[in-house]
């Protein structure tokens, strides 16, 4: 080539890396933890590709590279300062800040090989809207940098776009290879990348790094006591298979890991599925590692509960369904979680879905939003009675709908050590949706001022409010109110009798 540069780029420590460049799929995809060169690959691999494309009649390979994050200001700290550290200015050229961010680099052939042309552009597609900035755009390959952050309906007009350029009308030539790829840390497990990965589509490829850092309980080879790591109330170590160690700062995850909680671990220096809040939980106490069961029991001599968040003119109404195991402890078995849906439709939905999961069981009492006594305009009677008498679910009203008496009905029982386990238990695949409320999607929205780091007083209402209203709403009705106001004094006194149904739920 007719650069004077040589930059080398050794991928033998990130293994998962040079695994993703070397495959032929047509859409690649790599999650991992941070620092774990992810990015630094992804840069990579838009300039082979480009190397690989097939040379026009003027002997200059042209390529074209969209470079997609969420918003502006991370495209410009993160996505674009990792490109110019590989591919610096002073080299390559300048990057032209304009609409869109763009860095056209041309290295000139010689000894007979062609030139490279590849223009990079730089775009931030954090909404569903900005689908439209991409109907017109004709590339060659797209980058999207933590993907997580994108919405699928961008993701999947982008795979209509790449593969267009250069064309034969304009170079004599059609794009060789088109490509679709994607680098994140992991999302929650009801994102639409969770769904993908666990479906596996013909043409996908997913890449999963080993995690960066493991508990002492997970290890299984010898290791020097200097080296744990003190976080989240327990102990790490940094694993041997860590990728891109090489090209970190000594002490990197020893000095990123304190002060952090088990769930930012998992996430960021684990590469594993999970949820990370941004702003402030309405439940602090919730961990999901402890209080999510695989194998949670539904009880026979117990009868099932129903809360219910529905009233108030909301169209993204929510039912759980649990049982109070007679030692005090919550079972959380259900959800029945619904968006753009009215009364009639909810109701039949919730009916079908009870019937599905407890077969030959009914819903013994169930607790709704005090709103819902309000009469329905379509209907002609409360919503309480609908679901009364229409869905034939005994329906009352929770006693009371103040926000603070619901969130202290689930952070009690959550405080709570019941024959050594906490006193609420959900269901891992039954209340997907709930748990990632509780784990931080029900949250207080952090308030944009300078100074002290402060949150609205009121949790935000968003599609995770709804079925964690829901579950206040059944812990309140079934007996966390009396509690709360010292009238249930049995509710949770110790007992010394067997239950009729074994308890084991490990």
């Amino acid at each position: 080539m007719g650069l004077a540069y040589h930059k080398t780029l050794n991928f033998a420590g990130s293994p998962t890396v040079w695994d993703m460049i070397n495959d032929p799929s047509f859409i690649r995809i790599i999650r991992g933890a941070v620092g774990s060169g992810k990015s630094t690959g992804m840069c990579a691999e838009i300039m082979r590709l480009a190397m690989c494309q097939e040379p026009a009649a003027d002997g200059w390979r042209y390529c074209k590279a969209g470079v997609v994050r969420n918003t502006y200001g991370e495209l410009m700290t993160t996505t674009l300062a990792t490109w110019r550290s590989i591919y610096p200015e002073e080299v390559f050229g300048p990057v032209r800040h304009g609409a869109p961010i763009t860095h056209h680099i041309r290295i000139p052939g010689d000894n007979g090989n062609p030139g490279i042309d590849l223009l990079v552009e730089f775009m931030a597609l954090d909404r569903v809207k900005d689908v439209k900035k991409l109907l017109s755009w004709e590339g060659s390959v797209i980058w999207f940098n933590e993907l997580r952050e994108v919405a699928k309906q961008i993701f999947d007009a982008a795979t209509a776009r790449v593969g267009r350029y250069p064309s034969k009308a304009q170079r004599g030539v059609n794009c060789t290879r088109a490509a679709i790829l994607g680098d994140t840390n992991p999302p929650d497990e009801d994102h639409w990348l969770y769904a993908l990965e666990r479906d596996g589509p013909q043409g996908y490829e997913f890449f999963d790094q080993p995690p960066a850092v493991l508990e002492l309980h997970e290890v299984d080879w010898a290791y020097d006591p200097r080296e744990v790591i003190e976080a989240a109330g327990t102990q790490f170590i940094v694993t041997p298979d860590a990728e891109n160690l090489d090209n970190l700062p000594e002490g990197y995850y020893a000095r990123m890991l304190p002060g952090k909680d088990l769930e930012w671990i998992a996430v960021y220096a684990q590469g594993r599925y999970g949820f990370v809040a941004d702003g402030k939980p309405v439940v602090p106490e919730y961990r999901d590692d402890l209080m999510a069961r695989d194998d949670l029991p539904v009880l026979e001599d117990r009868p099932l509960l129903m809360g219910i968040d529905i009233g108030g003119g909301t169209l993204a109404p929510a039912a759980i369904v649990g049982q109070l195991h007679e030692r005090g402890i919550w079972l959380i078995h259900h959800e029945v979680c619904a968006l753009d849906m009215g009364l009639e439709r909810f109701s039949t939905q919730v009916v079908q879905d009870v019937a599905t999961r407890f077969p030959n069981r009914d819903i013994e009492r169930a607790w709704a939003d005090p709103a819902g006594n309000q009469r329905d305009p379509l209907f002609e009677q409360t919503i309480i009675d609908h679901m009364r008498h229409s869905a034939g679910i005994p329906t009352f009203a929770a006693p009371t709908n103040d926000i603070r008496s619901r969130i202290t009905a689930w952070r009690t029982p959550m405080g709570r050590l019941i024959d050594g386990q906490p006193g609420v238990l959900l269901n891992r695949q039954h209340c997907r949706t709930l748990r990632a409320g509780l784990s931080g999607r029900w949250r207080y929205r952090r308030v944009q001022v300078s100074g002290t780091e402060r949150f609205s007083e009121k949790p935000e209402k968003n599609d995770y409010s709804h079925p964690c209203d829901a579950g206040g709403y059944l812990l309140l009705g079934g007996g966390e109110f009396r509690s709360m106001k010292g009238r249930d004094k049995k509710l949770h006194r110790p007992t010394t009798h067997r239950a009729k149904t074994e308890f084991r739920v490990f």
